[in-house]
């Protein structure tokens, strides 16, 4: 965790600012299984959608999506090389990586 926290602040941040990104990453960390829960359930969504299905705000999700593309547990959905985009958001799907993540976890 302590890696996590020094690549979100900065050496001569606050210690305020230390906390925050403490607190971030408890956050981000549930915000995302909710995502990926949602996913799971609808299949394919846009930040919209899943933010409808979890309550989550649109901000929040479009925070974390490129975290779970980053870790390979989401991708944007594609057709020809171009990302699929719905009511402007792209569409975003499960990876067979959140699967085997979600199932040691359990």
């Amino acid at each position: 965790m302590f890696d996590e926290v020094k690549l979100r602040v900065r050496a001569h941040d606050p210690v305020s600012s230390v906390l925050a990104a403490e607190r971030s990453m408890r956050f981000s960390r549930s915000q995302k299984g909710r995502i990926l829960a949602a996913l799971a359930v609808l299949g394919s969504a846009t930040a919209r959608e899943i933010g409808a299905h979890t309550g989550l705000e649109l901000v929040q999700v479009d925070r974390r999506l490129p975290e779970a593309r980053k870790d390979g547990t989401a991708d944007v959905l594609q057709l020809n090389g171009e990302d699929i985009i719905r009511d402007g958001c792209r569409v975003w799907r499960l990876t067979g990586k959140s699967f085997t993540q979600h199932a040691t976890n359990s």
